[in-house]
């Protein structure tokens, strides 16, 4: 049993993953949200990543992003899970999740229909950068204000837009900022009333510049929108603070997750370093598919004639087939331990690299994609199943 990652899964009020693509963040978000409600904590798994491959780590299929799903007890029964408390996923929706956050900011009905109404709004939730990752911010702050849940865990995005996530808050917010753009267009900015001023392209060089680029009709969308999220900015400049805070306290903790290759590997120990620059250092590295050591073949001389013979024997193989079988099994015998070898130095080296920053775990390369309850267990028992209790791994795990 990984201890650490026991204790973080019954201790953290927020637990992220985080590392490159394709290296299983989305498997090992899942497997430690179905371990912390199998210990007796209501759990919730969200992720971030456009890709959406949660639902299919879980076993869901299709599932509509915004919408919160439960895991049924039954289905994990059938596998011999007992959950002791209740486990859900929700696959974010930028728009649903900006809507709802200025909902919980603006008091007049009238304005938030304005507001997410407005052509700008469209815009944000499909185009502007940060957009997504701040959305998730939002609905990860609302989700721990309301306390329906002991632990949630973030499925990040890979790790060359990690940070974006971590940053987005400021950085949107940045772009909402009146001051900023009340600036920037003094020139062209007449007078009004709050939330219905207006825009005057005829002066200021600035804005000119800007129209070229952007188009007349852009600047007026961007600047009547800056003008009616004005009420709403503060608020939600305070929850992004509050939930920095959160993130840099002992409630939040962040485990890498990489694979034995030398990129993914290097990604990952750059990622956590300047994480713990913003005082995020990672509690752990999770090295997924990792060829595990090669069974022993049998000892005794001769055996490869007796298993040529049994194979005729008892498979009905013809002999030359029997024998051509025989030597195949040899040399992916020796490829295996190649593999293995080659895992183990690559593991070695990572552990040198991170110098004692974070401890190691690491997970066996699986057989098969993992698409449903029965991989995650599989992958559950490696981490969490004491070393006795623990079955060879059977399956391949990918996300």
């Amino acid at each position: 049993m990984n201890r650490v990652l026991d204790n973080l899964c019954r201790t953290s009020q927020v637990l992220f993953t985080v590392g490159p693509g394709g290296v299983g963040k989305t498997t090992l978000a899942a497997v430690l949200g179905l371990q912390a409600a199998l210990s007796g904590r209501r759990t919730l798994v969200m992720t971030v990543d456009p890709a959406l491959r949660l639902a299919d780590a879980l076993g869901l299929g299709k599932v509509r992003p915004g919408r919160r799903v439960t895991i049924s007890g039954r289905r994990l029964e059938r596998h011999g899970l007992q959950l002791r408390a209740g486990l859900e996923m929700v696959m974010l929706d930028t728009g649903r999740s900006l809507a709802a956050a200025v909902s919980r900011q603006v008091a007049s009905r009238k304005l938030q229909r304005r507001i997410v109404e407005h052509p700008f709004f469209q815009r944000m939730c499909e185009d502007l950068a940060g957009a997504r990752e701040y959305a998730a911010m939002e609905e990860l702050y609302h989700r721990l204000q309301r306390g329906e849940h002991d632990l949630v865990v973030v499925d990040t995005p890979p790790a060359n837009h990690a940070l974006d996530f971590f940053d987005a808050p400021e950085k949107v917010l940045q772009v909402l900022d009146r001051r900023a753009w009340r600036w920037l267009m003094r020139p062209a900015l007449l007078a009004g009333s709050v939330g219905r001023r207006t825009l005057d392209f005829s002066s200021g060089y600035i804005v000119r510049t800007l129209s070229r680029f952007t188009g007349m009709k852009f600047l007026a969308e961007l600047a009547s929108f800056v003008n009616l999220f004005a009420g709403a900015l503060e608020g939600l400049r305070q929850r992004a603070e509050h939930l920095r805070q959160i993130m840099r306290s002992d409630r939040s903790a962040f485990v890498l997750v990489a694979v034995p290759e030398h990129h993914p590997a290097e990604q990952a120990l750059r990622l956590g370093r300047r994480l713990a620059a913003r005082e995020m250092t990672p509690r752990l590295l999770v090295v997924n598919r990792c060829q595990p050591p090669a069974g022993a073949l049998p000892g005794s001389p001769g055996w490869q004639e007796g298993l040529v013979r049994r194979l005729v024997a008892e498979e009905g193989a013809g002999e030359a087939a029997a024998r051509r079988a025989v030597v195949a099994l040899e040399r992916g015998h020796r490829l295996q331990r190649r593999l293995a070898l080659r895992d183990r130095r690559r593991l070695a080296a990572l552990e040198r690299q991170a110098e004692g920053r974070f401890p190691l775990a690491t997970v066996a390369l699986l057989e098969q994609d993992v698409h449903d309850i029965a991989g995650l267990e599989q992958i559950r028992r490696q981490l969490f199943a004491p070393a006795e209790a623990r079955s060879a791994p059977a399956g391949r795990e990918e996300s």
